[in-house]
């Protein structure tokens, strides 16, 4: 298991949310920042998975948005797809699938000789504050 978490901000979880009410299952990147083990997702930037796996796609969205690319979201299950992530461009990025209910799996994809997922050690999801 790895010893990275993952961080999801409340705006991230709000436009996941109102993306699945919508039946919007689509895929994309997950875009924030790492501070030692821990991976801030700040934004989802959705995209046809067919775009998604395309190197200059994947840097020009880097750049254009000025933030990491810390993995991929799929809003939809795609286990015939999956295996596509196993490839350099996302070694040690991480995988979200987006279930039902607004429940989370994530792993993250390694390389030892041979690419493979591995489940995160933790997901924590950032909730509103309460006032007064």
């Amino acid at each position: 298991m790895s010893k990275m978490e993952l961080v999801i901000l409340k705006d991230v979880l709000k436009e996941l949310a109102l993306r699945q009410t919508a039946g919007d299952y689509g895929t994309g990147y997950l875009m924030g920042r790492r501070t030692g083990p821990s991976l801030f997702v700040e934004k989802v930037f959705l995209l046809p998975w067919k775009k998604l796996l395309q190197p200059e796609i994947f840097f020009q969205v880097e750049k254009k948005m000025g933030r990491e690319i810390l993995g991929v979201v799929s809003l939809k299950p795609l286990p015939h797809l999956k295996a596509r992530l196993l490839q350099p461009l996302f070694a040690e990025k991480i995988f979200l699938q987006v279930q039902p209910g607004l429940k989370f799996r994530a792993s993250v994809i390694k390389f030892d000789h041979r690419f493979f997922y591995q489940s995160l050690s933790r997901i924590i999801l950032e909730t509103e504050e309460e006032n007064g």
